[in-house]
């Protein structure tokens, strides 16, 4: 509730906290049989999205996990998390940077089902995207398609797409 767009007070751990409406994230409400989709454009919520949305129970898997340094963020906030990525450069310094980690080599759309086969596809729970914030809309499409195929069990998807975050109507729930 709040007086306008710019005035917003949410109810938060029993207490009210308030915020610019710019600081909310629109999320897209989730069913039994469609998973929680939050769209953003940005690093810095996509990240902040890590640390509040992720808890020790989730298994999750990271598709694009650069340098590893979401996937750290995740690591520290879930139960299992496995990042990955494209490019062989990538994966090294992430290896290099993050040892305790998990990264591995994959390209969602050339490897589906090989994905799907996977353990950690089976008991993912929240998945994380971020495949090029300003990657073409429809190739983000896709990609969301396919994971929802993938990851039977998916509870979460938080995707970044400064194209995709455009694209969702405001207001929309």
């Amino acid at each position: 509730r709040g007086r306008n767009c710019r005035d917003v007070t949410v109810r938060l751990d029993g207490g009210e906290v308030e915020c610019g409406f710019d600081r909310l994230t629109r999320f897209l409400r989730a069913t039994a049989e469609v998973p929680g989709i939050v769209v953003v454009a940005h690093t810095l919520e996509f990240r902040h999205l890590a640390r509040s949305q992720v808890t020790k129970r989730d298994n999750v898997v990271e598709i694009g996990s650069s340098l590893g340094l979401c996937t750290k963020i995740l690591a520290q906030a879930s139960d299992v998390v496995v990042g990955f990525d494209v490019s062989a450069a990538h994966l090294e310094e992430s290896r290099r940077t993050f040892p305790e980690l998990r990264f591995e080599f994959l390209d969602i759309f050339e490897e589906a089902e090989r994905f799907r086969g996977m353990p950690e596809s089976r008991h993912c729970s929240v998945c994380f995207l971020d495949i090029g914030g300003d990657r073409e809309l429809q190739h983000v499409l896709d990609a969301i398609k396919i994971l929802r195929h993938c990851l039977p069990h998916l509870r979460l998807m938080v995707v970044k797409s400064e194209q995709l975050e455009a694209a969702v109507p405001k207001g929309c729930e």
